[in-house]
């Protein structure tokens, strides 16, 4: 059974989903902060939500119920106004998600809303952090932070880290470094664009890791 989405009872499959996770913890509990991306012709999904759990199997036949989602969650252009995620099966490389809601339009104004539901099978993938600076290929552990936000109405705390280390705070020039293993770029593998002080680059280390990112402030 293929993947879709119907809105107000019109539906359409999805050509393809990801659902991507990283650790975070809300209150105290462990867990990850998960994006669940779908899209098919002119459909869009977007979906962030936290959800508790040790590892991401964990997340198998979780329910999580979303009464203020706020902008970390939409569809086709369209803010969801509440929002239920039922997980079925869930590992390392793959998902099952069915979605249930409604969504409303972006004016303010309008108390128009539709109904929302999708049964989604996606691939799963831990998001990567830096883990070595992308300047001299120093470590990043021990600068780690803690940041707190919000994601899907919920307030999380995420471990971060810059993708440069202290003492090149501010470097602005093409990467030297693979942020994920610290091998040495070759000039040919970075591929950058500068623009009004601001530098994106993308790059493909030795081992086979391709990061891209944006360096420099506007």
């Amino acid at each position: 059974m293929s993947s879709y989405v119907r809105i107000d009872g019109e539906g359409a499959d999805l050509v393809s989903a990801r659902l991507s996770y990283r650790r975070a913890s809300a209150g105290g509990r462990a867990g990850f902060v998960i994006h669940l991306t779908g899209h098919g012709g002119r459909h869009v999904v977007y979906v962030a939500a936290w959800a508790p759990g040790e590892t991401i199997a964990d997340l198998s036949g979780q329910t999580i119920t979303i009464r203020e989602p706020g902008p970390d969650c939409a569809a086709n252009g369209r803010l969801f106004a509440s929002l239920v995620i039922r997980f079925g099966r869930v590992t390392a490389d793959r998902a099952v998600v069915s979605l249930d809601g409604e969504v409303e339009d972006l004016d303010p104004r309008s108390t128009a809303r539709a109904s929302f539901e999708a049964d989604i099978r996606c691939s799963v993938e831990a998001t990567v952090e830096p883990a070595h600076c992308l300047a001299c290929a120093a470590p990043l552990a021990p600068h780690a932070t803690d940041l707190d936000e919000f994601v899907g109405g919920t307030r999380v705390r995420l471990r971060t880290t810059h993708v440069t280390c202290p003492e090149h705070e501010g470097f602005a020039s093409e990467p030297r470094h693979c942020p994920i293993c610290g091998g040495t770029y070759d000039v040919s593998a970075v591929h950058s664009l500068s623009e009004e002080g601001v530098l994106g680059w993308t790059a493909d280390c030795p081992n086979g890791h391709t990061y891209s990112g944006q360096l420099g402030e506007a």
